[in-house]
């Protein structure tokens, strides 16, 4: 691992830092990169997209690929167990301009993993294989793997599957450090990134707990990862990737979060983003979740995420975010 503040290498592409957002469904969509990747962040892959389900041209599986306005390079995630399958969707993603593609491997709800996807594939370390050879061959663009520490604690076999992916030609893989068995319970452990990167020559990409500039020194200090993958710390705070940089470079304002007025600016923005993405009617739905997180921690902020977790239409909206900035106008005054 080279200086922390330089550029990371995935194949062919070239990443202006070593911070990326992970794929999250229902919250990694067009407006959130967007908002991500003008905060820092040098890479935002898309909502993870179900290969049969783009191969098949479904209108919601290819609504998550959409890239209009989203600053290059565009990053998407497909899931799948078939290794043609996940070729031919890997085609349709290169097809729609995407520079890399990531197969998801790292999965642990039981509606991928009952179809032997997501974190399935690591009981089969051939499937494994099989899998991305089929989609190297198929694609220019750097193909990518995202695992677990393992199925459960006494299968943990990171390492061997991520050996496994390296000699099938997967350009980098990120490590998610809990086991399927632990979904998102507990604590990442850094242990067996730390020895996957040992055991590889592609960058590892270290992922699980990271939400500021400490936790990610942290996991390149102890793992020696050549990159850090953000996922829950950046909803509804964009801002966490900028902070995690600058403190990386050594600027003295890391880690501070922007007052209330900002916070409500970006909220409103991100609102109307969603709306012209997803129809105010989802927007209103998605933004129940991204406003709460928006205003944790924020003065205030207990009342509003209340009443943001009631919203019913865009005005509530509105009222709510004119109310806030009153608020703030008034702590300023104070």
């Amino acid at each position: 691992m080279t200086g922390l503040t330089e550029g990371l290498c995935i194949g062919g592409l070239r990443l202006s830092n070593r911070l990326i957002s992970a794929p999250m469904a229902h919250n990694t969509n067009l407006p959130y990169r967007i908002l991500v990747r003008e905060n820092g962040c040098a890479l935002a892959y898309a909502e993870m997209a179900n290969a049969r389900s783009l191969v098949h041209g479904n209108p919601s599986s290819r609504r998550r690929l959409d890239t209009e306005g989203e600053p290059r390079p565009h990053a998407a995630q497909i899931s799948g167990a078939e290794p043609e399958v996940m070729a031919e969707a890997a085609r349709v993603v290169e097809g729609l301009g995407f520079d890399t593609v990531d197969l998801n491997m790292g999965c642990p709800e039981p509606c991928y993993v009952d179809l032997g996807a997501g974190a399935a594939l690591m009981r089969d370390v051939g499937l494994v294989g099989r899998v991305v050879e089929r989609v190297v061959g198929a694609v220019r663009i750097p193909v990518t793997v995202k695992i677990r520490a393992g199925w459960d604690q006494v299968h943990r076999n990171a390492t061997e599957v991520a050996r496994a992916a390296e000699a099938a030609g997967a350009a980098a893989v990120t490590v998610h450090g809990r086991t399927r068995e632990q979904f998102f319970k507990g604590w990442s452990d850094l242990g067996v990134i730390g020895e996957v990167k040992a055991s590889v020559r592609v960058p590892v990409v270290g992922n699980g707990d990271v939400r500021d500039l400490e936790s990610a020194r942290r996991m390149f200090r102890e793992t020696g990862c050549d990159g850090v993958s953000i996922g829950r710390a950046a909803c509804g705070n964009p801002w966490v990737f900028r902070s995690i940089q600058a403190g990386l470079e050594g600027a003295q304002a890391a880690g501070e979060r922007p007052g209330l007025d900002m916070v409500l600016e970006t909220l409103s923005r991100h609102f109307v983003m969603l709306c012209g993405h997803a129809g105010e009617r989802g927007a209103v739905v998605l933004m129940r979740n991204y406003g709460c997180w928006y205003l944790k921690g924020v003065p205030g902020g207990r009342a509003l995420r209340d009443r943001m977790s009631r919203l019913a239409c865009p005005e509530d909206l509105y009222s709510l975010v004119a109310e806030g900035m009153a608020a703030a106008a008034a702590l300023e005054v104070a």
